[in-house]
């Protein structure tokens, strides 16, 4: 079952955008390929595996938080409405689907490829990197939902579109 103080420790570094989440609930496991840890400084060590997430709930924490809000002002521009920051902070759950996220650990940075949640109709999709300093070098690729366009004959052909946001 995932927790809080996993988001809080190791967890965030595998799943960044459950980094310091506020409440947590759901399943997951973890498949190792391989990994060797040297005991004094398992930080510099290698791993490599799978995160199988088994339907997964987090309540957001800050990096999460700037991606809710930047879902919402690409909303509001589909929609040819001011923004609204405050239904971005009414979002109390992001969900994260059934899936598999290879992983890998090496040189003191943990990579991820393809971690996919869901912000209201959004679907935002992740890879990149967090390393032993907390340092984060990853792209975020946000998917246009049709239903945000479909009443706009200017903007309709940004329908399913990926946008790639760069995060560090």
């Amino acid at each position: 079952r995932i927790t809080p103080a996993m988001c809080h420790s190791w967890l965030k570094y595998v799943a960044p955008l459950v980094a310091d989440a506020a409440a947590a609930e759901g399943e997951f496991s973890v498949d190792l390929n391989g990994a060797t840890l040297p005991l004094e400084t398992p930080q510099l060590g290698s791993a490599d595996g799978q995160l199988q997430v088994h339907h997964v709930r987090v309540g957001p924490g800050p990096l999460a938080r700037s991606l809710i809000l930047l879902a919402e002002q690409l909303r509001a521009i589909a929609q040819q409405r001011p923004s609204d920051p405050s239904a971005a902070a009414g979002v109390t759950w992001l969900e994260i689907p059934e899936q598999r996220v290879d992983f890998r650990m090496v040189d003191g940075r943990v990579h991820h490829k393809g971690l996919e949640m869901r912000v209201d109709q959004m679907v935002v999709r992740t890879s990149g990197y967090v390393d032993v300093e907390q340092r984060i070098a990853m792209q975020a690729e946000l998917t246009v939902p049709p239903a945000w366009v479909a009443n706009n004959q200017l903007l309709a052909g940004l329908s399913g579109q990926k946008l790639m946001v760069p995060i560090s």
